[in-house]
């Protein structure tokens, strides 16, 4: 796949080869061009301090290092000149995230004042602009907001030196420290760790309610408060939060019948209905015309189809070619595979629609045809999210994996290689990588996962159905 700029220069891009952070710093060298890689302190030092002896006033991959060496980082780009210099650091984010973006600037800040450098240097945050739109070409000037955050890495010195100082002490420490899970497991990121240590947690730990918010979380925890059943008297819950609490202290589902069969009367059964399941990937940087940073994309479907007088559905399905934008492909062939009348089930509702809606506006000449489709789309998640159904299994992820292993033993999934949907996403964007026997079998496995995604919803159905 070949990535076309604005200055008409090119540069090769195979999508998970570089994860979306390394892809975005290769961007940013695009923006500062002409610069030269140096692992060498002494050379960024002297660079600053020196700007006039420079071959090169870019230096990308800058290292600063303390002088007594307990403290070092690796910058992204040194944009150096003889009245100011610019560290520039590059982020994925389509905004300043706090805490994490203004600690990284705040560590940064931290060792060039080692290094009595500050009143050389200043300190700016690249991030993806949100708001930009790939035209043929990439306008590289527009991808990135570029900001000043300088004076926010100062004024987080205290907190900066704070925490130094606990990572060195749990550095002089003989035995791994123990750490209780919490919200830190995926604030600012989520941990590498997670669910070896989430694995162990019991159903009725705190963090495993959905309905708690933070705030609540953390009053809990600085009280020494871990498990729903040592909840104060006078905590206050909504009826949502009591009600699966007490769900999973009986261990007994909630099950408001008469809700759900009330929903299921809304869908038009007179006509064949159809089930559809796409799956979707997103790319930091937009890898094709009138896309935007992160917008979800489709790359498959399933569908299947049964009239009410048969037993038997009628299967159709659509891949794309990985190294293609997918999506004119994707709407010509659903239009052509699914029926003009008739309810559709998805069970990724709101998804669903937002696709869609943005193909329409891509491919205005199947907007009627798109907006007949979304017209008949059916929301099967809706007695998930109206606390109509909850099984204490259900208590943080309720994607449909999850809600159809709450209501039938018999596991679609278990003799699949790629059996979720994030799996399923890093997988298709490996393929353009992989030798073409390779290629081969994970796109089958994709379309084996991607079917068992549609049996679900149609098992989910049914259940919900004749309840």
């Amino acid at each position: 796949m070949e990535m076309r700029f604005s200055n008409k220069k090119s540069m090769q891009y195979e999508p998970s080869l570089l994860q979306d952070q390394e892809l975005v710093k290769s961007f940013g060298k695009e923006l500062f061009k002409g610069g030269v890689v140096s692992d060498d302190s002494s050379i960024a030092v002297n660079s600053i301090n020196a700007p006039r002896t420079l071959d090169s006033k870019i230096i990308y991959s800058p290292y600063f290092i303390t002088p007594d060496m307990s403290l070092s980082f690796n910058g992204d780009i040194l944009a150096v000149s003889e009245r100011l210099n610019w560290l520039i650091q590059f982020n994925n984010a389509i905004m300043i995230r706090l805490p994490e973006h203004i600690f990284d600037v705040g560590f940064q800040y931290k060792v060039i004042s080692e290094l009595k450098l500050l009143r050389n240097i200043k300190f700016r945050m690249a991030y993806l602009n949100k708001n930009f739109q790939r035209e043929e070409f990439i306008d590289i000037d527009q991808l990135f907001n570029i900001e000043d955050v300088t004076y926010q890495g100062r004024d987080n010195q205290v907190l900066i030196n704070r925490e130094i100082i606990k990572i060195f002490k749990i550095l002089e420490r003989d035995v791994m420290p123990q750490v209780k899970v919490g919200v830190h497991c995926i604030r600012p990121n989520k941990c590498e760790f997670y669910n070896f240590c989430w694995s162990k947690i019991s159903i009725g730990n705190i963090h495993n309610i959905s309905g708690l918010t933070s705030k609540q979380v953390r009053y809990l925890e600085d009280n020494g408060i871990t498990n729903i059943q040592n909840l104060p008297d006078n905590f206050k819950l909504s009826k949502r939060t009591l009600s699966e609490i007490k769900a999973v202290f009986r261990n007994k589902p909630i099950l408001k019948r008469a809700n759900i069969q009330k929903w299921f009367d809304t869908i038009d059964s007179n006509d064949a209905i159809s089930y559809l399941n796409i799956e979707t990937f997103e790319s930091a940087i937009p890898l094709y015309k009138n896309c935007k940073p992160y917008e979800v994309l489709p790359y498959q479907y399933c569908l299947l189809i049964r009239n009410n007088d048969s037993k038997q559905f009628r299967e159709s399905s659509f891949m794309a070619k990985s190294t293609h934008d997918p999506r004119y492909q994707f709407i010509k062939s659903l239009i052509s595979d699914i029926n003009s009348v008739g309810p559709i089930v998805v069970y990724k509702y709101k998804m669903t629609v937002t696709i869609l809606s943005n193909i329409s506006i891509v491919y205005p000449e199947f907007k009627n045809e798109i907006d007949n489709i979304i017209r008949r789309c059916w929301d099967l998640s809706e007695p998930i999210k109206s606390g109509w159904y909850f099984h204490h299994s259900l208590t943080k992820n309720k994607n449909l994996k999850a809600v159809f292993l709450s209501l039938d033993n018999n596991n679609l999934y278990s003799n699949l290689k790629i059996s979720d949907s994030e799996k399923a996403s890093s997988y298709y964007r490996l393929i353009a990588e992989l030798p073409i026997r390779k290629g081969g079998q994970v796109i089958s496995e994709l379309k084996e996962f991607c079917y068992t995604e549609t049996l679900a919803i149609i098992k989910v159905f049914e259940i919900f159905n004749s309840m």
